[in-house]
C-alpha cells in the first residue's frame, strides 16, 4: 500500500501548507483509506495531528492544511490503514522532514 506526500523542504514560520497524501493499492489505483493519521512534531516538541475527517479529497489525493507555527525542524509521520486492516506508516528518516524558517 504505497503512498506519497507532498510537503518536503523549507517553509516559513507561521505559513500554512497543504499536506497531500495519495494512498495507492498494489495496482497503483488511488483509494480512500479506512484510517489516516498525520502527526507533525515541531522542534520544540509540540505536535499537531490530522485525522481522516480533517482531509478533503482533491483528485487522487487527500489534502489537509498544516500550520507550521514553530521554527526549526518539523517531522511528519503518517499512518494509513486500508479496509483489510493493512497498516503502512511513514515516520522518522522515511517520513517527510521540513525546515521551518523564522
Amino acid at each position: 500500500m504505497p503512498f506519497d506526500t507532498d510537503i518536503d523542504g523549507t517553509v516559513t514560520e507561521g505559513e500554512t501548507k497543504e499536506l497531500a497524501v495519495s494512498p495507492e493499492r498494489e495496482d497503483g489505483t488511488f483509494f480512500v483509506p479506512d484510517s489516516l493519521t498525520a502527526t507533525v512534531t515541531f522542534a520544540d516538541g509540540t505536535t499537531t495531528s490530522k485525522s481522516l475527517s480533517d482531509f478533503q479529497r482533491e483528485g487522487d489525493a487527500l489534502v489537509a492544511p498544516v500550520d507550521f507555527s514553530v521554527a526549526g525542524r518539523a517531522e511528519i509521520e503518517i499512518e494509513v490503514e486500508d479496509e483489510k486492516g493493512n497498516v503502512e506508516r511513514i515516520a522518522g528518516s522515511d517520513g517527510a522532514t521540513v525546515l521551518v524558517e523564522s
